[in-house]
């Protein structure tokens, strides 16, 4: 049914490939396969499974331009896989590293057209009672159309908290599940180290801003040797206004500062 072309990305517990769709040995669409690995010889736990399902759920869920769409996704004990639309473009941490350390990788204008893009993403996530979690430049991809504008498009639900968690036939409870502290410590917010329990949608807009900071000055706004030392510098320290950083307007430096905010009631 599939035919796998290339590898699209690695993660530490599974690969997104492209592939295309066949229909009597045709391609009819492209596609993006994520696999999950399992070890070797052995086959998937119901854990694995249940992450999986409530990634699927998540997807399935939101509707919009600015989140990648689910097509359908495979779970039994020897496959387990999402099969998504491809987004043709890259993701804003190839761009972070074609500038090079230290180095801008977004004009204002252009973040401004992400800020925007991405914002749309989170809302339709958020009218859905989910929360992302994992926001930062590799989660979002760049994608280039045939004619238009470049389209902003939030990917990777693989940590996404439901606070109406799904069960594999789509029913809906209102139980909250319990969070371990996860994420990517560089963009993650105090409340995510904190009190993860409590994430919500401010959580997103946090790393949305350390996104937006990492992306036009080409540094982070709090760094570390590990995730102790990067956690007490986000609890503890303020970030060094965009401005002072000479890269963007007061408008953009003052904007970025509220999505920091350490208390989400000021975001």
């Amino acid at each position: 049914k599939y035919k796998v072309s290339k590898l699209l990305g690695r993660g530490g517990s599974a690969i997104v490939v492209h592939a295309a769709l066949l229909q009597e040995k045709r391609s009819i669409a492209d596609v993006a396969i994520k696999l999950i690995y399992a070890a070797a010889g052995e086959s998937f736990s119901e854990s694995d499974k249940r992450k999986l399902r409530r990634e699927a759920a998540a997807i399935a869920k939101v509707s919009s331009p600015h989140v990648v769409s689910l097509r359908h996704h495979v779970l039994t004990d020897m496959v387990c896989c999402l099969v998504m639309e491809h987004l043709d473009g890259e993701s804003l941490d190839r761009l972070l590293e074609q500038a090079g350390a230290g180095n801008p990788a977004m004009s204002e204008a252009t973040a401004l057209s992400c800020l925007k893009d991405v914002l749309k993403g989170l809302q339709a996530i958020h009218l859905h009672d989910l929360v992302h979690r994992d926001v930062k430049p590799g989660n979002i991809i760049a994608a280039v159309p045939l004619q238009g504008e470049i389209r902003y498009v939030l990917i990777d639900f693989g940590i996404v908290e439901l606070t109406e968690a799904a069960d594999a036939d789509g029913r809906t409870t209102t139980t909250r599940t319990t969070v371990a502290v996860v994420g990517t410590p560089q963009y993650m917010s105090p409340e995510a180290i904190s009190d993860p329990q409590n994430a919500n949608r401010k959580t997103d807009l946090y790393s949305l801003g350390v996104t937006m900071y990492h992306l036009v000055s080409g540094v982070l706004p709090h760094e570390g040797t590990n995730f102790m030392t990067i956690s007490a510098a986000i609890l503890r320290d303020s970030a060094r206004p965009l401005i002072e950083r000479r890269c963007c307007s007061t408008a953009f430096s003052c904007l970025v500062e509220q999505a920091m905010r350490k208390d989400s009631e000021d975001r």
